[in-house]
């Protein structure tokens, strides 16, 4: 289980490097596509965007009763990327790279004054189909899969 230090250290390294990333990155290189038939450059930002705007939900969610079986609501994750994604197509990459300073910022702090108890509560990941503890859902969501698509984006744009 991630515990509070190194998961905010590690969400700050991913923020600095998302800025850093950017900041090298030309007007063209926003439009190339990361994946064939897929999200360009802005857009895999932009979903790196939507990753900090529900660390709060998902504490919250996690310090409350859970809900009896069968009552848990399924989320389409595909839907709730393609929605975000899209709130964001207007704002300007600046916009965008700024929104993910700020929320991974705020969102450090919100989990540095979570109770370890209720970063150890199991949540649903929906990555391995189970259950695991919310900091390590945190870690996996926040960090791994936000330096993947870092990765990614390199790669499409052939920078490193």
């Amino acid at each position: 289980m991630a515990n509070k230090k190194e998961l905010t250290r590690e969400m700050k390294k991913v923020a600095d490097r998302a800025s850093a990333q950017a900041a090298r990155l030309t007007a063209t290189d926003w439009a190339k596509p990361v994946y064939q038939n897929g999200w360009n450059v802005k857009q895999m930002y932009s979903h790196m965007a939507s990753t900090g705007s529900i660390i709060s939900r998902l504490i919250e969610r996690a310090k409350a009763p859970p809900a009896p079986a069968g009552q848990q609501a399924a989320v389409d994750v595909d839907a709730w990327n393609a929605r975000h994604v899209a709130l964001r197509q207007d704002r300007s990459t600046d916009e965008i790279v700024a929104e993910i300073k700020s929320t991974y910022t705020s969102g450090a702090a919100l989990i540095e004054s979570t109770p370890d108890p209720v970063l150890a509560v199991k949540v649903y990941d929906p990555n391995s189909k189970g259950q695991v503890p919310l900091s390590e859902r945190l870690m996996q969501m926040l960090v791994r899969h936000n330096n993947t698509h870092l990765d990614e984006i390199d790669k499409a744009v052939g920078k490193k």
